[in-house]
C-alpha cells in the first residue's frame, strides 16, 4: 500500500488487512516493532515505521496465489503469485 507521497512518513502504527485467496494460504503476518507482541496468525497488522510482514504459503495445488492489502484511507493493492 503506498500513499500519494513520495515519500515514507514515519507515523504512528496504522493497521492493515490482509487476505489471501487462490492456490495459497496466510501463513503470518507481523510488525517489525520491538514492543508489539500480537499474534503472528492474524490477518492483521500494525505497520513500525510504515511496514509490515506477510507470508504466504502454497496450500498443494498450482495455481494463482491473490495477495489483497487493505488499510483506511488508502486505495486497496493486490499482488499476484504463481504456485507450481
Amino acid at each position: 500500500l503506498t500513499s500519494s507521497l513520495p515519500f515514507m512518513l514515519h507515523d504512528p502504527a496504522h493497521l492493515r488487512r490482509f487476505a489471501v485467496a487462490g492456490a495459497g494460504e496466510l501463513a503470518a503476518t507481523g510488525s517489525p516493532a520491538p514492543n508489539d507482541a500480537a499474534s503472528f496468525h492474524a490477518p492483521l497488522c500494525k505497520t513500525y515505521q510504515d511496514r509490515c510482514l506477510v507470508i504466504i504459503r502454497p496450500n498443494g495445488a498450482a495455481g494463482l496465489i491473490t495477495l489483497k492489502a487493505e488499510a483506511e484511507g488508502l486505495k486497496p493493492e493486490m499482488i499476484f503469485v504463481k504456485a507450481r
